[in-house]
């Protein structure tokens, strides 16, 4: 549901869902990408850095290495487009923060 709500720009509804998501799982990373991606667009930067560093401490390739996330989006948004090409760039520019 939260891709869903986000896609369709209710930020607040789609963090909600990612956040009910993460009661669920909590060792998941995609609910925390999800979530990053809502603070980020809503202005909420800190939140979206904290939300991504998670996610890649939770990744069993990244393993915590920011580094290795970076080049691995970029990577894969050379070959992505739409939604995904999007997505990719603002956790390259979450990273950043």
């Amino acid at each position: 549901m939260g891709r869903a709500y986000y896609r369709t720009g209710r930020y607040d509804e789609a963090a909600t869902a990612y956040k009910e998501a993460i009661k669920r799982a909590p060792g998941l990373d995609l609910p925390y990408l999800g979530l990053a991606l809502c603070y980020n667009s809503t202005g909420k930067y800190g939140d979206a850095s904290a939300a991504l560093s998670r996610a890649i401490s939770l990744n069993p390739t990244y393993k915590g290495d920011a580094k290795l996330a970076a080049e691995d989006f970029n990577t894969r948004r050379l070959t992505a487009s739409g939604y995904d090409q999007k997505d990719l760039t603002d956790y390259i520019e979450i990273l950043n923060y």
